[in-house]
Parts: C-alpha cells; structure tokens; sequence
C-alpha cells in the first residue's frame, strides 16, 4: 500500500481527508498491521486509480503485467488488420 502511494504521490494524510477514515485505522491499513477486507482493498484501490488486484504486488510487478497485457492487445490487433 504505502509503495503504491509512494509511487502516485500520496500521503497518509491524504487517505485520512479522502477517504474519511480516522487517523488509527488509517494507520492500520498503511502500515500493514490490518488483514485486508475486500471493502478496504477496493476503497484504497478505486482511491490510487489502480486494479484491487494490483494494490496486492508492488507497484513494478503490477506495471510489468500491465505492460505486457498493452503489448498482447497491440499484437493481437497488428495481426487482426493484416
């Protein structure tokens, strides 16, 4: 989570004001010291503009899946028009 953050320039503080959850379970979640709930990891998802999925492998991983996904549908579509 705070690598995701890091990564679209977000900040503890930012999560508190957006999302209105109190400083302590904001800290929780931020700090990994909370088990995921499915509401929270689609919140803070829906939240960085990510997949939920995605919020669960750090952000490099997550990019290079992306990437590669972009690249399949380039080439499955290069080989549709020809």
């Amino acid at each position: 989570m705070k690598d995701w953050a890091r990564l679209l320039g977000k900040k503890q503080a930012d999560a508190i004001r957006d999302l209105g959850w109190d400083k302590s379970t904001t800290s929780f979640i931020w700090n990994g010291k909370q088990p995921y709930r499915r509401d929270h990891v689609n919140t803070l998802a829906d939240w960085l503009g990510i997949k939920p999925f995605e919020l669960l492998m750090p952000p490099a991983e997550a990019l290079a899946l992306r990437r590669l996904r972009e690249t399949a549908a380039e080439i499955v579509a290069r080989s549709s028009d020809g």
